[in-house]
């Protein structure tokens, strides 16, 4: 019996990545049931998930998950410790001690970001591993840390996980200082020129270094593409693009990812940056090993108990997972990781009665403060792309949409995923959806209104450090049009060479959203009206003013979503924005 398994652990695993399957199973002697669903609170922990992936994948698994953020810390706080930084490395290359040279190592990454020093260092060890690398990336790896995943050999997306564009910043400030003069600029803006120069230039070697064992051709493209500013780091760089880029992608992710992101999610600690647990084999099958399968399992990391351990059923069990044979799993969370949480039960009988009358799923985004999320952001993605991958592709799809809006960069990433769906896309808007929440709504066949109910423009916004507010893209391009650049602050002038590449950038990724629902000449009116900056960020786009845009739009709102909505006033606080009972 465990021969079997000692002779599968000899041969180095199959290729895996741009078409391979990443639910191979090692032998028979490992083999069980389909994983049973875990609950929030239940048996199933992130470290029976990781340990579980790992006897599937003969791997060794390292996750970099950042935690959310909890309610008694400022966002700042949280955001700058989740990042990837030097406790996430001392703990990475701890856990990389572990395995093998020529191990498989897995690694999941789900990350907001990090240092780039911490990160170079991590991506260097990934790259430096003899073994097969994987980098599972199940819902974003933003900012740097898309440097740790072009290190692996495979890269393995959700349909609609993303990374990021890494832009240097030195083309933008010589610009600056090539429009103003030498002479005018700010000592401050020439100090960060010759420091992002050398930034810059190390960044690029540090990705053609990171992306050898590509043709030359494939090498220099991933530079130029991933570095050279044509995108910006805010648009949403896809595993379509990606795979244009060169990089080896694939999006075949599985199930166990979502789940083992809302695990950790439920059971947050302010350790969990890196995640990671140690490969046991149980005391019971310790105990009937010969002395070739258990030297065979320790030269491949994998530990024995210690001597005199009894065996242990229940941690068996937890290993190994059996299907319910009753069928009664309706409490347990959806295999593909949508949590118990995203199901308020007060809102259950709303939700079944508007999915039985309209023989669809629904979806609510709602934001309000005290909840989770207040506005579309990193969780609200992460909720929104699982219970994505949970719906039948070709279902029709109803999203209750409630928001002030959001993080760009995050709503177009949801909206992909709308458009990606097969089935009818349907957007209900009971009060408002402003700003990112019109951009998810593009993405549908239909929105459906209420009668008072309002869209609103999706023109970018940005923060001016030394004004201490936030302006309008258009506002900053017509100043340096208008103004001697020689006259204008040296953080605007930066800004508007940002602005003038979003704000095309910005009506691209529209009137892309709009594609096959929408004429172009349309979609491209659309596109103009709401994001060039000629309305108020805040002004209201009636039902009777979207038709007369030209927006697909009715004003058939069912009760269910107005009352799904209001629910919320009584008993929001903290409660998850995306609901979804699977």
């Amino acid at each position: 019996m465990f021969s079997k398994f000692a002779k599968s652990l000899r041969g180095k695993a199959t290729n895996h990545g741009a078409s391979g399957s990443a639910r191979e199973r090692l032998s028979p002697a490992f083999e069980h049931h389909e994983p049973a669903n875990f609950a929030a609170n239940g048996a199933h922990s992130s470290d029976e998930i990781v340990r579980q992936f790992q006897h599937e994948r003969n791997s060794h698994m390292i996750g970099l998950i950042h935690r959310h953020q909890n309610d008694r810390e400022s966002w700042e706080a949280w955001y700058f410790d989740a990042m990837i930084g030097e406790h996430h490395l001392q703990d990475f290359m701890a856990a990389l001690q572990t395995v093998p040279p020529d191990g498989r190592l897995d690694i999941v990454l789900h990350s907001i970001g990090g240092f780039s020093l911490f990160v170079q260092q991590i991506a260097r060890a990934i790259k430096a591993h003899k073994g097969e690398t994987t980098v599972f990336i199940p819902h974003y790896a933003h900012h740097y840390a898309t440097l740790i995943a072009i290190a692996a050999d495979h890269i393995v997306m959700g349909p609609a996980a993303s990374l990021s564009y890494v832009e240097p910043a030195d083309p933008t400030l010589a610009q600056v200082v090539q429009q103003k003069g030498i002479r005018r600029v700010q000592d401050q803006t020439l100090i960060r020129l010759t420091m992002a120069k050398n930034f810059g230039r190390e960044l690029r070697a540090f990705v053609g270094e990171m992306a050898t064992g590509t043709a030359t051709s494939g090498q220099t493209k991933v530079v130029t593409e991933l570095t050279g500013g044509k995108r910006s780091p805010w648009d949403p760089l896809t595993a379509t693009h990606a795979k244009k880029m060169g990089l080896p992608v694939s999006t075949d992710l599985p199930f166990e990812m979502y789940r083992l992101i809302q695990a950790c999610r439920s059971a947050p600690s302010r350790d969990q940056g890196v995640k990671t647990v140690e490969r046991v084999v149980s005391a019971k099958r310790a105990s009937v090993m010969n002395a070739y399968d258990l030297e065979m399992c320790l030269a491949h990391g994998i530990s024995l108990p210690p001597l005199g351990s009894n065996y242990d059923s229940r941690r068996l069990e937890a290993a190994h997972p059996q299907t319910h044979s009753d069928g009664d799993d309706e409490d347990d969370d959806d295999p593909h990781g949508v949590s118990l949480e995203n199901c308020d039960i007060t809102l259950r009988p709303l939700i079944a009665k508007m999915e039985a009358a309209r023989h669809s799923r629904v979806v609510c985004i709602i934001h309000q403060n005290g909840m989770e999320s207040s506005s579309v952001d990193t969780v609200t993605t992460e909720d929104i792309l699982t219970a994505m991958q949970s719906i039948n592709p070709d279902a029709p799809l109803d999203i209750i949409l409630h928001t002030p809006g959001g993080y760009s960069y995050q709503a177009h990433q949801i909206a992909l995923a709308v458009k990606a769906h097969r089935g009818r896309k349907t957007v209900f808007v009971p009060y408002f959806a402003m700003s990112g929440g019109t951009i998810i709504a593009l993405a549908a066949d239909e929105i459906v209104m209420a009668p008072h109910a309002i869209l609103g423009p999706i023109d970018a916004q940005f923060p001016v450090f030394h004004l201490r507010r936030m302006v309008p893209s258009r506002a900053v391009i017509d100043l340096v049009d208008t103004k001697p650049k020689s006259r204008i602050h040296d953080e605007l002038l930066e800004l508007a060479i940002e602005c003038k590449r979003g704000i095309v950038q910005d009506h691209k990724n529209a009137v892309e959203l709009m594609r096959g629902t929408y004429s172009a000449s349309t979609a491209d009116k659309i596109a103009h009206t709401l994001n060039d900056g000629t309305l108020t960020h805040g002004y209201p786009v009636t039902l009777a003013a979207a038709k007369k845009l030209g927006l697909n739009v009715s004003g058939a709102l069912p009760p269910e979503a107005t009352a799904i909505v209001r629910a919320f006033r009584r008993n929001r606080f903290g409660k998850r924005s995306v609901v979804f009972c699977g």
